[in-house]
Parts: structure tokens; sequence; C-alpha cells
């Protein structure tokens, strides 16, 4: 926050040399058609050895979405989601801060787990390996047939899985990876997007759990309980 009579673009380059040490990750910086200039530029080069893109309207007194544009505004309409941030009520800087951060994460959270169960409803393959086989022992199964029941619980209809059974009775700690994908989504670089789920593994042939997959699937003759550990995006 400045003076009226002091510059957003003035008042830029002095927020970044004051806090230069805490931006040294940037590498670019998305800015509006009020802070172009050579002046902000080298500020922004030599404080943080970074670029400056200006992202302009091409056309005045016509509607347009421009992306870089609609992404800074998007971001604070959708931050501003969050009731403590409607009104700035915070007596120190620093939890308005945090606050801000808190709601990203909760934001980015929600777009990678809808992004995520997007893959795993999707008609494609499963592939489920237990990593502490020796060797590891692969099966597959279809990605429409896991069950989410909680965060960090997923169910697998078994008709089969001998291979992955007798690698458990080996492997106290029971676990696996599981790969699911689907072409139908973007990805990192286009086109298809895969996760890996690493979690914890354990058969179960009675029940809730095995009650509600047995209602689903008539054919099965157990049910996988996994214990999420983590999910990773790989494409």
């Amino acid at each position: 926050m400045t003076r009226a009579n002091v510059s957003d673009r003035d008042g830029a380059s002095a927020m970044i040399a004051l806090h230069a040490m805490h931006l040294r990750q940037v590498q670019n910086v998305l800015v509006n058609g009020g802070y172009s200039g050579v002046n902000f530029q080298l500020d922004v080069a030599s404080n943080l050895n970074a670029t400056v893109q200006v992202a302009k309207r091409n056309e005045l007194h016509r509607f347009e979405v421009m992306p870089q544009r609609w992404l800074v505004e998007r971001s604070f309409s959708w931050v501003e989601k969050c009731r403590r941030l409607w009104k700035n009520c915070e007596r120190q800087l620093t939890n308005s801060l945090q606050m801000v951060v808190l709601a990203f994460l909760a934001l980015l959270l929600k777009r990678f787990l809808d992004s995520f169960l997007d893959v795993l409803q999707d008609k494609g393959p499963a592939t489920i390996v237990s990593i502490n086989g020796n060797p590891a022992s692969v099966v597959n199964t279809w990605s429409q047939y896991i069950n989410v029941v909680s965060d960090d619980i997923i169910l697998i209809p078994a008709a089969g899985m001998h291979s992955i059974e007798q690698d458990f009775e080996k492997d106290p700690k029971h676990e696996l990876i599981i790969t699911i994908g689907s072409y139908n989504y973007s990805g990192t670089a286009g086109m298809g997007r895969g996760y890996h789920i690493h979690g914890s593994g354990q058969f179960i042939n009675e029940g809730a759990y095995f009650d509600q997959m047995k209602a689903q699937f008539d054919w099965i003759r157990t049910v996988l309980v996994v214990k999420i550990h983590d999910v990773e995006q790989k494409i």
C-alpha cells in the first residue's frame, strides 16, 4: 500500500527491492499495462534476475478474455470465496499473508482432487504392482471398478489377484503402486493424464466394505482395501 502520489509501478519496484531475498524463485513477473516501461523491467532484472511480461489490451471498448489477465482476476475471485478474506480484519500483515496462502492451497488441492477423480472414473485400465515382491507382481483391472470411500481409502474388487496376495504374505507393509491414466484429459504436456497411487493394501472377504462391493460386482471373491499414502501426477 502506497501514498496516492506514488504510482503502482514505483510502489512495485520498491516492494521488489525490499523483499528481493524472499522472491529468489520468481522467474517471470506478469503485469498489466500500468507496469510497462524499461525502468521497471530493469528493476526486476537487477533485483530478481527475472523477466517482465506485460498483458496489454489489444482493442479498446471491447470485451475480450485475455488469458494472462484473466488468470489474475479470477484468482482474486476464487480466494474471495473464503469468508475470512472478504474483509481484511487481521491485525498483522503476516496473518493476512498466511490466510491467502491457505486459501490458494485449498483451491489447488480441490482442483488436484477433481482432476484425479476425473481420470479414476474414466473407462481406462488400472495397473496394481506389489513393489516389494521378488519379483514384483503386476495385475490389471479397470479404473471405473475402483470405489473411493474416503480421502485415503479406495476399494478394488478382485476375482483373481492371487499373486498380489502371495506377495503380501512376504511383505508385512503390503506396499503397492497403482497406476491409472486417461487420454481424454489434458495433462502436464498435452493430452493424456496419469497418476501413481502409493499405498498399502489388505484383502478382505467379509464386512461392510466387502458387502458393498459384492452388491456392485457379483463376480468378486475378495476386495482389496488400499490405504492411500500419496498420489503423484506423472503426466
